[in-house]
């Protein structure tokens, strides 16, 4: 059976302008199917829990969101992911993970993904 490659999709959610707000998810959910079409799964917590601020406290979305990334193989930053403070706090925890991270679109496709890792 094959393993595929789980990318963990990181940038901005957060916004006090609704249309901003959805826009980061629309960038989300793109870049997202693109990286499905390459071979990927694409995990974005954008996707998983848009419009659930309410359901837990900041500090548990950011310890859940962890344990995703640590489930993963890859961390790809989208565009804008440096104005967010979770996105940051993404990438330190896949430094400390130790997992290849890429900046969108320099993301390799997934049977080079070791290779390009190695070259970082």
């Amino acid at each position: 059976m094959k393993r595929y490659k789980v990318a963990y999709v990181s940038g901005p959610l957060e916004s006090k302008r609704v249309d901003e707000y959805e826009l980061n998810i629309t960038k989300a959910w793109a870049i997202s199917r693109q990286l499905w079409e390459m071979g990927y799964i694409a995990l974005a917590p954008h996707l998983l829990t848009a419009d659930m601020d309410d359901v837990l406290e900041r500090d548990e979305w950011l310890a859940r969101d962890r344990e995703l990334l640590r489930r993963c193989d890859l961390i790809v930053l989208i565009p804008g992911w440096r104005k967010s403070d979770g996105a940051k706090k993404e990438k330190a925890w896949a430094e400390e993970m130790g997992l290849p991270i890429f900046e969108w679109p320099k993301v390799p496709p997934p049977d080079q993904l070791n290779q390009s890792a190695q070259s970082q």
